[in-house]
Parts: structure tokens; C-alpha cells; sequence
């Protein structure tokens, strides 16, 4: 299994798993919460995810879903800043991706989850952003053999990153998932 690194050193942040033309990839840090927080609080951007994403998104939530993403082992969850050119490798918080491993006999077949500031929506930052993730994480777990994503019917934007990003749709699921007492479809 993988490990990362993710104490800083000096105050440097932990350093980067993956860096793309739009953004880079590296392990949460706490000085994240405070944007995580800021940017997760979007009725639009929670719309789409696992009701076990809170809504409200407090700083507490923030702190506290960070906290264990230090403690896992391995490290799965990573957060997404986006680059502007010429920045000099600056980056402004912007999302969060990560993998849940697989169980018993789907140990071998990872989910992906992502989730992107409404404010970064339409750059192609989620779509680099899975792209080089699932390379990275491909390369990093041997033994990982697929990975999968969901994307419900009405979120457009999530299924278009994941058909860029190399994503094929293996079927629909019809009433499979109930979001805010809503049953919906899922790809």
C-alpha cells in the first residue's frame, strides 16, 4: 500500500501527488478548512452528492472530514487547487476527489468521488483534475483493477467530466438512489 507524507515541514504544505496545466492535486491540509468549508456551503455543489456530505458544510465539517482524511491509511482523499497560468504555482482551493476502496469481493474495484467549487465549474479543472487522479492512483495501488463513479441523471456537468476523462457507462440504475426523498436515476 501507498503511503504519503502529510506532516509540513516549516509550514510548507504537503507537496503536490499530481500537477496538470489547470490545477494540482496534494493530501488536505488543516489550513484548508477554512476554503473547503466556504466552498462545500453551496446548496448547488451538494445537490449532486452523497447525503453523507452535510448541508450546511460548517467549518467543523471541514476540520473534521480533513482530520480523518490525515488519518487514513492509506491516504485516499486529496484536495484540488486550481492554477492560473503564470502564477507561479499558486493555487485557490477548489475541490475536493477521493477513492473508497472496495469490499470483499469487490476489494479490487475503487469509487471515485469528486466535488468542485460552483465558482470553477465549466474550466475543465474537475475533467484534468480525474484524469491525471485516476493515472496516479492506477500507478500507486497495484493492486487496484477498476475504478468507478456514479453520476446522477440531472447533474450534465459530472457526466460530461467523466466521459473526458475516459469513463465508459456500463448501465443505468433506475431507481437506485433517493436524494432529498426523490428517487433518481444513476449512470
Amino acid at each position: 500500500m501507498a503511503t504519503l507524507q502529510t506532516e509540513t515541514l516549516n509550514g510548507a504544505f504537503p507537496a503536490p501527488i499530481v500537477t496538470t496545466p489547470k490545477c494540482y492535486l496534494r493530501p488536505y491540509d488543516p489550513r484548508d478548512a477554512p476554503a473547503a468549508s466556504s466552498l462545500a456551503n453551496d446548496a448547488e455543489v451538494v445537490r449532486f452528492l452523497r447525503d453523507r456530505f452535510p448541508h450546511p458544510y460548517t467549518l467543523e465539517d471541514s476540520q473534521t472530514f480533513i482530520k480523518s482524511t490525515l488519518e487514513a491509511k492509506p491516504v485516499v482523499d486529496f484536495a484540488i487547487f486550481a492554477t492560473t497560468p503564470g502564477g507561479g504555482g499558486e493555487g485557490e482551493f477548489a475541490g475536493g476527489l477521493g477513492l473508497t476502496p472496495g469490499r470483499d469481493v469487490q476489494s479490487r474495484t475503487w469509487e471515485l468521488g469528486y466535488w468542485i467549487g460552483q465558482k470553477f465549474w465549466g474550466q475543465g479543472i474537475a475533467t484534468m483534475a480525474v484524469q491525471a487522479f485516476v493515472r496516479w492512483a492506477f500507478q500507486t495501488f497495484p493492486e487496484l483493477h477498476r475504478i468507478q463513479a456514479e453520476a446522477y441523471h440531472m447533474n450534465v456537468g459530472s457526466m460530461r467530466v467523466l466521459e473526458k476523462a475516459g469513463f465508459t457507462k456500463d448501465g443505468v440504475m433506475r431507481g437506485a438512489a433517493c436524494k432529498k426523498g426523490v428517487v433518481i436515476v444513476s449512470f
